[in-house]
């Protein structure tokens, strides 16, 4: 049985905010806090002995690796979700006349390493419907010249779902690799990537993996390593890590390959024990809390009247919920008024699509309450009746 009351100890932020802005950044658990404080006593104090200070060996390898249900040996550290989405690119290495498929409201991370590439390599824009994609819209899209289809596994504006293993059966039937961003997924959505049939997953560790920024990781099926070429070489890509002599360069038969040089460590070992937290408390139960948390939050909104641009199924939401409101930078400032923080509107969102015009962005965690979630729909039903 899981103590939600234990949980929510480690997270002061409880005690002051209702806190609903995951998507944006994730508040550092105590567990986290603890391991860099430790961090930067051992280098105030003894100089930066890694083991002294708490680094795990690993970073968190091993870790990430079972969150995803990869193999250690698959996992590298990379600085964040768009130096893995980099790393990705340059390793698939599209040649003139291929083309990329992505979506036409994708992060401006996910599609950039592409877009360098034209005019030689066509990136082809699947367009969202009304704020999802159709399968059959990609499976079009797609076709022998394409060399990678490359999505967000969350949609990082209303939360919508791809199904990644209907995604890789359209991308390998045409010989193309499944290159996913799943800084929206990892750690609050599961994510079995030999089960999804994904080739590259990146995700940085600032937003659901609840540390600080610094520090992501990067999934690579293994059958793919020993073909796969690194983009970047560095002291850490060899195989001789520890022969500062080394005069030829070997790569390792793992994913290490693809580091370069110091990873950062301070943000490491927080990540290490914020992903200790999230496995002792289970995937599964994070998943359908967090499902539950955004499905009452979308039933509620809907009652009001609101329209909602997150799907209502729960296969393809997640922890990310959208919605439209009149006014809404004035009821996101009513909200934060009252101590409740989303993360936010913005204008230009409505430049991804425009569903998303007029929008605030909500994004719940594991440990958020029910309670939570009533004050956060009562604080905008008085919001918008002070407006009226």
């Amino acid at each position: 049985m899981i103590d939600l009351r234990k949980i929510r100890e480690q997270f002061p932020i409880t005690e002051k905010k209702v806190y609903l802005a995951h998507a944006s950044r994730g508040p550092i658990p105590k567990c986290g806090a603890e391991a860099i404080q430790k961090y930067l006593y051992s280098a105030m104090h003894s100089g930066l002995t890694l083991v002294d200070a708490g680094v795990p060996e690993d970073g968190g390898r091993a870790l990430f690796a079972e969150l995803v249900m990869a193999e250690k040996e698959e996992v590298a550290f990379v600085e964040n979700t768009s130096v893995g989405l980099n790393i990705a690119a340059g390793v698939v290495d599209p040649y003139k006349g291929s083309n990329i498929v992505t979506t036409d409201y994708e992060y401006s991370s996910v599609i950039y390493p592409f877009l360098r590439r034209e005019p030689g390599v066509k990136v082809r824009f699947v367009e969202n419907a009304e704020g999802r994609v159709l399968l059959s819209d990609i499976d079009e899209a797609v076709d022998d010249e394409t060399v990678a289809v490359v999505v967000s596994h969350v949609h990082w504006l209303n939360g919508f779902r791809h199904d990644l293993r209907a995604l890789a059966e359209i991308a390998h039937e045409h010989g193309a690799y499944l290159i996913v961003d799943g800084i929206q997924s990892a750690g609050v959505m599961e994510i079995d990537v030999r089960r999804a049939g994904i080739d590259f997953l990146a995700a940085g560790c600032y937003k659901w993996l609840l540390s600080p920024p610094g520090s992501g990781y990067l999934y690579v099926r293994k059958e793919l390593i020993d073909d796969c070429d690194p983009p970047l070489t560095g002291w850490r890509s060899t195989s001789g890590v520890k022969d500062r002599n080394q005069l030829t360069l070997r790569f390792p038969d793992d994913a290490r390959r693809f580091e370069v040089g110091a990873p950062a460590y301070i943000s490491l070992v927080a990540a290490t024990e914020a992903m200790k937290l999230l496995l002792d408390a289970g995937k599964n139960f994070i998943e359908k809390r967090v499902l539950m948390l955004t499905g009452r939050l979308g039933d509620s909104l809907r009652e009001m009247g609101l329209k909602v641009t997150t799907p209502e199924e729960a296969s393809f939401r997640s922890g990310i919920l959208n919605f439209q409101v009149h006014h809404p930078q004035r009821v996101v400032d009513a909200l934060k008024s009252k101590g409740i923080f989303p993360c936010g509107s913005r204008p230009d969102w409505a430049k991804c699509s425009p569903i998303f015009h007029s929008t605030i962005r909500v994004a719940p965690h594991f440990y958020n309450s029910v309670e939570e979630i009533d004050a956060f729909t009562e604080g905008v039903r008085k919001a918008i009746a002070s407006k009226e």
